[in-house]
């Protein structure tokens, strides 16, 4: 019933019930979360039917079914996976699931090691037809693990059935009998759920308690001694469809004394020790922006920048001094465009989207420094970066290493759209995620010009040339320059759109058919920063 190339230990697909050769559910810790759907929600799976497929899928009787009209071509357009999965390299797992097929069709149950391309670590093909089924097979993990694996459950292609058909599955789990129960994923997690950071003394204070009961209970609020200091009763809240579960809400907002360890006790559950202060959150701006330092391209993160050295990682993406163009792009040069920030989970650097972030930093430096009494908070030395000492606030450091990356993406005079701005750059297919980007080898190349860009280059440009302007004369020189190219670049090229499509191509599209906000809002940044009138008269026009 199972054809199985990978594993001498894989048992067959017994009928419903019982499994040979002992029992997946009896052994070690779980790996796999909500692998019985009983709760009634998907989270953390993830399902996905890419055309030409054809399909649903929903939860039904606690079970995850495909709906499918067409299969597709390929085993991966309609598939189910389940990541990021932490393995260990010589434990022995053991995998199962329970599946049912309205029509004769097979399921390819397979864990990937994600960093090192997708490669199988271990794979099976499991026939399923209309009587729900239990298979179950046990491998070894001899495979050198350097990052975080995935498990995919592909349906798709060949795979499918040749009619409209439904699969359900059910009861997935992965075993490892060595994984401590404090690390399995069905380590129990609180029911009485609160702020775990704490709650200042003068603001609302909320929590939330799974409960069944659909009548209010009791409360009470221990202190670090377990002394009671306020109580009160539940407001049944109901069932929470996302979630998946009953709740109940506790509000405690009248208790306003500060203190550690405060403990909220409802029944025999309890939540986890917070606090109540009123410093609690003085460091929650700069740990924002500390996001952009993690996220940056072409240097190391290391400590004592990095906040602990979980976060820490070699330079990524060293290969981007030179990129080349890519198809489609009309160009045949190649581009230092290193540095910059990444854009989200993949490793694509994109000018728009990294425009509106430059804008959202300098409007916060500019507003803070004319009309906010915190702009200290942001100066040299207190977001902890490479470059802090160097007599510039760090927020602008940090806003500099886009800066520098939007204008390597810049065509070079001489060329054919000489000004305009490459709309991204990023790898010719998507990266697997999680890739750490020091990881990552897949071939990159530069994406073609578009207005948009262009024009978040040329505000951006502007705005700096003005914040630089006694910081760093040079730079804001070569800012204003660039700024200055950009714009007459796209007066020149006002309808070249980034391509629709482009997200085959390993990366966002973030295409933008109507540029006028755009020209609008370089126009504005220009104005500010020249007080030339033709910037204003043009802005006016909008």
């Amino acid at each position: 019933a199972a054809k199985d190339a990978n594993s001498p230990s894989s048992q067959p697909i017994d009928a419903l019930g019982t499994m040979t050769a002992g029992d997946a559910g009896s052994k070690g810790g779980e790996i796999l979360r909500n692998g019985n759907f009983d709760e009634g929600v998907t989270q953390p799976w993830n399902g996905a039917i890419t055309p030409p497929a054809k399909g649903k899928y929903e939860l039904k009787d606690k079970q995850l079914c495909f709906t499918m009209d067409k299969p597709g071509k390929n085993p991966w357009d309609i598939v189910l996976r389940q990541r990021p999965l932490k393995l260990t390299r010589h434990h022995e797992y053991t995998f199962r699931m329970k599946v049912s097929s309205t029509a004769p069709s097979r399921v390819k149950p397979s864990i990937n090691l994600v960093s090192s391309g997708n490669k199988p670590l271990w794979s099976a093909v499991v026939e399923a037809g209309p009587t729900a089924q239990v298979y179950s097979a046990t491998f070894k993990a001899e495979e050198r693990i350097e990052g975080d694996a995935e498990l995919v459950l592909q349906m798709g292609g060949a795979l499918g059935a040749s009619e409209p058909y439904t699969v359900c599955l059910d009861d997935l789990s992965l075993q490892d009998p060595e994984l401590k129960a404090t690390e399995s994923a069905t380590a129990s997690r609180p029911k009485v759920r609160v702020n775990q950071l704490g709650y200042v003394p003068s603001w609302p204070k909320h929590a939330t308690v799974k409960n069944a009961s659909e009548q209010p209970l009791d409360w009470k609020l221990l202190d670090a001694n377990g002394k009671a200091v306020a109580s009160g009763k539940t407001k049944v809240f109901g069932a929470d469809k996302d979630a998946g579960e009953f709740l109940h809400t506790v509000e405690f907002s009248s208790y306003t004394q500060p203190g550690k360890g405060f403990v909220l006790e409802v029944g025999q559950d309890k939540s986890p020790p917070f606090e109540i202060g009123t410093d609690l959150y003085a460091k929650a701006k700069v740990d924002a922006i500390k996001f952009y330092y993690q996220n940056r391209s072409g240097i190391a993160i290391q400590m004592p920048y990095a906040g602990g050295e979980q976060w820490t990682r070699p330079a990524g993406h060293l290969s981007d001094k030179s990129v080349p163009c890519g198809p489609g792009t009309g160009c045949s040069y190649s581009l230092d465009v290193s540095g910059g920030w990444y854009d989200a989970g993949d490793h694509g650097k994109y000018l728009v989207n990294g425009g509106i972030t430059v804008w959202t930093l300098l409007n916060l430096w500019e507003r803070t420094k004319f009309l906010g009494t915190s702009i200290a908070d942001f100066g040299d030395g207190k977001l902890n970066l490479p470059e802090s000492g160097n007599g510039v606030p760090d927020l602008l450091d940090e806003v500099r290493w886009e800066l520098e990356f939007e204008m390597k993406m810049q065509v070079p005079e001489g060329n054919k759209l000489a000004g305009m701005a490459h709309h991204k750059i990023h790898s010719v297919e998507w990266t697997p995620i999680p890739t750490r980007p020091d990881q990552d080898t897949v071939k990159r190349t530069l994406r073609p010009p578009s207005t948009t860009a262009t024009l978040n280059l040329a505000a951006n440009m502007a705005q700096a040339a003005r914040i630089w302007a006694k910081i760093d004369p040079a730079f804001a020189a070569k800012c204003k320059d660039s700024a200055l190219r950009a714009w007459k670049a796209a007066l020149a090229n006002p309808k070249v759109a980034a391509p629709g499509d482009d997200f085959k191509s390993g990366g966002g599209a973030y295409g933008d058919p109507d540029p006028s906000d755009e020209f609008y809002w370089a126009a504005a940044e220009l104005y500010i920063t020249t007080g030339d009138q033709q910037f204003l008269d043009y802005a006016k026009k909008s």
